[in-house]
């Protein structure tokens, strides 16, 4: 069994600039959206006093609550096995030049 990570937490103002990021519609989405939608894919809120944001589930974790709120989803690396590892490097050919 492979070792898990520590939990990977997300600073709000990051979260939601990558969430604009990825989709110009989302910079409409307001932070109690954004946070609804964390809440119901398994992450956790988390408060240090001074900041927040999101702690999120192990990978495996977060993958199934996507399938189940998705259907069917073919990741891009459907192998790796924790948040923040590397996709492994394809072997070369040894005929390729």
């Amino acid at each position: 069994m492979p070792v898990l990570l520590p939990p990977v937490a997300v600073h709000r103002k990051k979260n939601s600039g990558l969430a604009q990021h990825h989709n110009p519609r989302n910079r409409y989405v307001t932070d109690t959206e954004l946070g609804t939608f964390m809440g119901k894919m398994g992450c956790k809120h988390h408060s240090n006093g001074k900041k927040w944001g999101w702690v999120f589930p192990p990978l495996p974790e977060a993958r199934d609550a996507w399938r189940k709120r998705s259907g069917d989803w073919e990741f891009l690396e459907p192998d790796l096995e924790d948040w923040g590892s590397k996709p492994e490097e394809p072997e070369p050919d040894e005929g390729a030049t």
